[in-house]
């Protein structure tokens, strides 16, 4: 019962032994070979390349992984979306994790964009994650998730809230917009939502009452009750009985 550990871990040590010996071929003396790693990187049919970055990336300095990142940016280097997202995330570099989003949006390829987008907050300082999450909402690269994440910030951003406002009576995104203006509402987010709750489109209404519902915020729960005393649908008050 032991020979299939034993085997597996032989085979672990001699793979991680060949990507040793791969990446040690774009060294020049102590120098690290960026543009030949970058052209190794675009060919296609290699299951290690993965692999390889990841590996490089720990051995890099930061200052290598800084110039990787201004090689790419600059000379347009056509490389796989999941390449370019993992070395934005290596370098912190904000504009590059755009372009692997928008290079992912075009793959359409969502399972790995969550997989991007769920601990965004660990990765980025409070600014570069506000330019993220801003960008992703004005250029709609993949905006319900990036209102997943503005859902989990202590509080909105300033630059973020005009956006959020505007998508309130927003068809596709609305609802999500409702849910997180409803967790984080003040006074100017309050006003906003009583203006949408006077609009007679029954189905903005309706999201936004739930999106009220489902607040634990005291300011929403006050707007709930104050709208709910008024609303004139019967149908719509009984689903959002408070």
């Amino acid at each position: 019962w032991l020979a299939y550990p034993i085997a597996a871990n032989i085979r672990a040590v001699k793979y991680n032994w060949q990507l040793q010996e791969q990446l040690a071929v774009f060294h020049q003396g102590i120098a690290f070979d960026i543009q030949k790693f970058l052209k190794h990187l675009q060919q296609d049919g290699n299951s290690q390349h993965r692999e390889l970055l990841n590996l490089a990336l720990e051995k890099m300095d930061g200052a290598t992984i800084a110039t990787l990142s201004v090689e790419i940016k600059a000379n347009r280097v056509p490389l796989d979306s999941q390449y370019l997202l993992e070395i934005a995330r290596a370098s912190a570099d904000a504009d590059l994790f755009l372009l692997g989003l928008q290079q992912l949006k075009a793959d359409s390829n969502s399972s790995l964009a969550l997989n991007n987008l769920t601990k965004l907050d660990t990765i980025w300082s409070d600014s570069e994650l506000t330019r993220i999450l801003s960008a992703m909402l004005r250029l709609e690269l993949y905006p319900s998730l990036a209102m997943q994440q503005i859902a989990k910030l202590a509080q909105i951003p300033a630059e973020i809230r005009p956006q959020l406002l505007n998508l309130l009576a927003d068809r596709r995104l609305g609802g999500d917009a409702a849910f997180v203006i409803a967790k984080h509402m003040d006074t100017e987010f309050l006003a906003a939502m009583d203006e949408l709750l006077q609009a007679s489109h029954k189905i903005a209404k309706r999201r936004a009452l739930l999106a009220l519902k489902l607040s634990d915020n005291e300011h929403a729960k006050m707007l709930l009750i104050s709208h709910f005393k008024r609303e004139p649908n019967p149908d719509l008050r009984r689903e959002v009985l408070p």
